[in-house]
């Protein structure tokens, strides 16, 4: 009888990037929160011999692929006959299907159980009964990294077990990490695939997870709007302090009516690290929050729209600072008082607002395109505007660049310009983007001169490269 290897003693693998995998079958370090690792039997016999393929045509083969699941390449066949197969014991639930690990030629393999069968069905029932002690690993979390030193990571692989290459890492405190409730065991330990900062997936040794937080949702934890310190501009909030943070996961607002006031809120969610360096200013036509640690965004989280309420919307910006870091504007359809709050496992950003004083045509709006927001409008509800004036805005226009055009009257004018590279006069010029690739890369340059008295219209964007056509936002203006 081949025995299942059970590892019986604690491997944290030393810092410098190796991070920790395994540990002891008691479970994680103590701590003051309840784990959900679960004790194991010293030994767990499964038999060396006696399984075989069925239910497979005879025209076809077994696959056995380099990990549980579909989704790893093929490294090794069975007949549909095929005999005498040897399993190791590791086994994992990838969906509503087990898979067990196979001994085959110079290695080992993986192959979906509902094509094999021992000789002996009770057999089978070890292999299950191994499975089950993933326990309540298997419910896709909330978790929280445990047991790990403040100078190292929990690593996350490729495939469940330390033979698999490092795909990405957690902090040793990050938490609101969710799982997909898909578990294997592996040696006597329990590994689950876990969602990563920038969504995709990986396997962690659950031993150095326990149950965790998942932060709050906008909709289902209502802002209050009695609570103190809201605020119709200036700075909201700062953090001084560095945190493990560097991943925008997720943007989401809510509209609430309480106590017959409204109230909305807005949460930007940092993934799994701690709350490090932030920023947060009313700007009065938009909430600013700055964020110096962050420096990726999920795909899908790089803007967010909002109608129906106080809040316009909200894009994730990559900064035209040296650095490079990211920031969150939050654009306001209305004047509006704001709160903010920051909580730190997991990281999020909230901003409450409720109806302030001014009435909305003193908001400067932006003027939002496909591939390019301007930041505020520059038709001014009232009076003109005075060189020199800044335009900003947020772009994903190819390869960063953002043509500038002014006419009046349909025909071309002169501006004068200043941007990151210099300064210029033109009826048409081009500035840079901080990003188009990964998310809205932010653009700023200045009107230095032009006509005076007259409307100009400012075209902003770019040209279609197959067809020429304008693909952008155009504002006016009439300047003094």
């Amino acid at each position: 009888m081949r025995r299942v290897r059970i590892v019986g003693l604690l491997m944290l693998l030393a810092a410098c990037g190796r991070g920790a995998e395994t540990t002891t079958t008691t479970g994680p370090a103590p701590s003051t929160t309840t784990t959900t690792s679960t004790t194991i039997a010293a030994t767990t016999s499964v038999p060396a011999t006696g399984w075989r393929v069925v239910d497979v045509a005879a025209d076809d083969v077994l696959n056995v692929r380099a990990g549980p699941g579909v989704a790893y390449g093929i490294v090794h066949t069975l007949a549909p006959d095929a005999t005498g197969i040897e399993i190791t014991g590791n086994v994992a639930g990838i969906g509503s299907s087990m898979w067990v690990e196979l001994l085959i030629p110079g290695g080992t393999g993986w192959a979906n159980a509902r094509f094999l069968e021992p000789v002996d069905p009770a057999e089978r029932t070890v292999v299950e009964n191994e499975l089950a002690r993933a326990g309540s690993f298997a419910t896709g979390g909330p978790w929280e990294v445990t047991g790990v030193p403040s100078n190292d990571v929990l690593n996350v692989r490729l495939g469940p077990g330390v033979s698999y290459s490092i795909v990405d890492a957690f902090a040793p405190d990050a938490t609101g990490i969710v799982s997909t409730r898909d578990v294997a065991r592996i040696e006597g330990s329990t590994w689950l695939r876990v969602v990563t900062d920038m969504g995709g997936t990986g396997w962690s040794s659950g031993s150095f997870l326990r149950s965790g937080s998942a932060g709050i949702r906008a909709s289902s934890a209502p802002c209050d709007p009695a609570a103190a310190g809201y605020s119709l501009s200036g700075v909201l909030g700062q953090r001084a302090a560095a945190g493990t943070a560097r991943t925008v996961t997720g943007l989401d607002w809510a509209a609430h009516q309480v106590g017959g006031v409204e109230c909305e809120r807005f949460v930007v969610s940092l993934g799994s690290g701690s709350m490090g360096r932030a920023t947060v200013r009313h700007q009065s036509d938009f909430i600013h929050i700055d964020l110096p640690d962050v420096i990726q965004v999920r795909p899908e989280a790089t803007d967010l729209g909002i109608t129906g309420g106080l809040g316009l919307g909200a894009w994730v910006v990559r900064s035209a600072s040296g650095d490079g870091h990211l920031f969150v504007n939050f654009h306001l359809d209305g004047d509006a008082f704001a709160l903010v709050t920051f909580r730190q496992r997991p990281a999020q950003v909230v901003v409450d607002i409720i109806p302030g004083i001014g009435p909305p045509s003193s908001i400067l709006r932006p003027v939002v395109g496909d591939f390019l927001v301007l930041g505020r409008t520059l038709s001014l509800p009232a009076g003109t505007q005075s060189y020199p004036f800044e335009v900003f805005g947020y772009a994903r226009t190819f390869e960063a660049t953002v043509v500038v055009r002014a006419t009046s009257g349909g025909a071309p004018v002169v501006l004068g310009y200043t941007d990151a590279a210099g300064s210029g006069s033109a009826s048409e010029f081009a500035t840079t983007a901080a990003d188009w690739v990964d998310t809205w890369g932010e653009f700023r340059f200045r009107i230095t001169s032009g006509p005076t008295g007259s409307l100009t219209q400012l075209f902003v964007g770019e040209q279609d490269p197959r067809t020429g056509a304008d693909l952008g936002v155009t504002t006016q203006f009439v300047a003094s």
